[in-house]
């Protein structure tokens, strides 16, 4: 691990990971991958974006989000689509390499990395690959390079994936300290207080989507709609807003139950 990634995972792990709820009982948070950026810039780490990338090939982070696999080998077809699911760390091992190969290429004073083809995929000539962590999205276009469609090893590969966020991938100790202290907590002070802006929260929530309806859309698409939309009615009643990462939880598992009972 470089001296930089190192820093980084420190730091990280000295941001909150834990939410819970009024009842004691906690979870995992995960922070969207543009945020992580961001935040690790402004607390002087260089090229956060590669730094990231790094942690999650190594393992470091783990990362999950919704995607869309799709391969082309042996002259078969398949494909796999998932909503809120762990992105394998191969795909960032592919990505790292494909960012390396890019930054020797350069350094040799060579061009950037030959477009890919994916013809039995049915997609058009594109770069092999793509970084908007900005937006919560990265995508590759696999192929080998001089390779004969009709050769075993030829094959086509694409992967996209959007809504990524990220979090440390043992966060085993932090989470036993938490239980330790809720199950004292609870002994001795009858349970866990609800934080002070939950009530409102849980209000605000409840006639937004009595009044508004959900996005419309499948698995989490639409979550910054309604976070955005909840937070704006606590700004005008003057309550104070928690913060995006703690209530993205709630949102999606009202989104997911919601839809899934088809209304």
């Amino acid at each position: 691990m470089s001296e930089s990634s190192a820093k980084a995972l420190t730091i990280m792990r000295g941001w909150a990971w834990l939410s819970g709820d009024p009842d004691g009982n906690t979870w995992p948070l995960w922070k969207p991958i543009g945020e992580a950026i961001n935040r690790l810039a402004m607390e002087g780490i260089e090229r956060p974006q590669n730094v990231l990338i790094e942690l999650l090939r190594d393992g470091e982070l783990v990362a999950e989000g919704d995607y869309r696999w799709r391969k082309y080998q042996w002259g078969r077809h398949y494909s796999v689509e998932e909503v809120n699911s762990p992105i394998k760390k191969r795909q960032w091992e592919n990505l790292a390499n494909l960012l390396e190969a890019e930054r020797q290429e350069l350094k040799m004073g060579g061009f950037l990395l030959d477009s890919v083809e994916l013809t039995n995929l049915g997609e058009a000539s594109s770069y092999p690959y793509e970084c908007e962590f900005e937006f919560g999205r990265f995508s590759l276009s696999l192929c080998p390079p001089d390779t004969p469609d009709t050769d075993r090893a030829y094959y086509e590969e694409s992967f996209s994936a959007w809504d990524v966020q990220v979090r440390p991938a043992n966060l085993d100790f932090e989470m036993e300290d938490s239980e330790e202290e809720s199950a004292s907590s609870r002994t001795s002070r009858g349970g866990r207080p609800p934080a002070k802006w939950w009530p409102e929260f849980a209000e605000e929530l409840a006639l937004y989507v009595y009044e508004e309806g959900i996005p419309e859309g499948t698995g989490h698409e639409g979550q910054s709609a309604m976070i955005d939309g909840i937070f704006a009615r606590m700004a005008a009643a003057g309550m104070g807003e928690p913060s995006r990462a703690t209530v993205q939880p709630v949102i999606n598992a009202v989104l997911a139950r919601t839809r899934s009972a088809g209304n």
